[in-house]
Formats: structure tokens, sequence, C-alpha cells
């Protein structure tokens, strides 16, 4: 079981799930966790059947081999439901490096080392985010914590052309916002749907990159 302990820390950190709560879910000892992890220990048989279950996954994907993104949320099939989707391999950009990318994402050796995610139906997309936090939630927001947005790259020229309230994401030279977008004096408005927060605005002159979401992928 060479790629279990990796595969299920991999599953872990993806879904945000502590040891703790991870071991809860299948009635395990946190130290059971860390151990396997850690490649100390190997899972009983049971064990593993029940985690490859509750993650929708093969006894092979879990064991054989070290797991993908596009295995666990289950994207990887959706490229084979018909020859004539076109599928298209696009950099994904987690949430926690934002940062990073905002300082490096003209850099072409950084771009490349970004794992990779195949999504069906995805011409012209270029890149997937992840989204995090609360500024999204409300009664009637389709945009979850830890969705994936299906990204194609507009030029700020063509921003206008842009359908008011699309859900964007927007790279300035110090953050990245992700929100709907609207046009005001020569500056992009992001919005939130929840209402406690402020409104962001930038300047077009100081905006990197802009992404309008083509799709959404529910991690859940």
């Amino acid at each position: 079981m060479s790629f279990f302990g990796r595969n299920i820390k991999k599953i872990r950190v993806t879904k945000k799930l502590s040891q703790t709560a991870f071991a809860h879910l299948f009635d395990l000892k946190r130290a059971s966790i860390g151990a396997y992890e850690e490649g100390r220990a190997e899972a009983k048989i049971d064990t593993v059947i029940e985690i490859a279950d509750y993650f929708k996954l093969t006894l092979n994907q879990l064991l054989a081999k070290e797991i993908t993104l596009n295995e666990i949320y289950h994207l990887s099939n959706l490229k084979n439901e018909s020859n004539k989707t076109f599928s298209n391999e696009i950099p994904f950009v987690k949430n926690n490096i934002f940062n990073k990318y905002v300082i490096k994402h003209k850099n072409e050796k950084f771009i490349n080392s970004l794992e990779k995610i195949i999504i069906p139906n995805s011409k012209n997309c270029s890149f997937a985010f992840e989204y995090s936090g609360d500024k999204m939630a409300s009664t009637y927001s389709r945009l979850k914590h830890s969705d994936i947005l299906i990204c194609e790259n507009i030029k700020i020229d063509n921003i206008n052309k842009v359908e008011k309230d699309s859900i964007v994401v927007a790279i300035s030279e110090n953050d990245v916002f992700i929100g709907r977008l609207s046009i005001t004096d020569n500056k992009l408005k992001i919005s939130y749907d929840n209402s406690t927060y402020k409104a962001d605005e930038i300047k077009f002159d100081e905006t990197n990159s802009i992404y309008i979401a083509k799709k959404i992928i529910s991690r859940l």
C-alpha cells in the first residue's frame, strides 16, 4: 500500500479535513491517520475499502498510484463521456498560493509547475481557480467555499463586452478578487453576494489579468 498514505493525505488536505476530522469519519484514532500518512503503519483492508467507498474511488486509484485532483473531484471520467467532447488540461491555482500567483503569474516555469486538471467542453478556458471564503455566501449564490472556477482570460480592452454581474477572477498588482463584475469610471467593480462585504474597485491600469468564470464545479 505504498501510495495509500500519500493519497489519503492528499484527499484530506484537498477536502480541508484535519487528521482528527478524517479519523472521525471512519471511527479511527487521529494517531492512526498520522501513521498511515507517514508510512509507519498500514491500514486494514476493511478500512481501505471503507475510505475508497466513502470518497467514491476504486481501490486501484487509492492504492496503485498517486491520486490526481481530477480523480478526487471526479472529473477524470467526464472527459470520456463522448469521444467528440473537447477536453482541455489547464493549470489549477489553489487558494493557498494566490499570493504567489500574483507575483509569479507571468513566470512560465511557475505556471508549468502548477497542478493541472482536465476539463471537458472547456475550449478557450485557460485557468482554474479555487474559491475560498464567504464573500459570495448567500441564499441564492451558486458559488460555495472551495468550488473550482473554470475561467477564460478576457483582455481589458474587451471588458465592456462581459455581461454585468458575471462572476470573475480579477488579478490586481497585489491581490486576487473573486466576485461579480461591473464597470464604473474606468475601474473594475467587484461586488459580493454576501452583503456584509463592501465591493472592491480596481483601476484598469492596476489590473494584471481578468478571467470570466465559464464553469463552476462544486467539490462537494
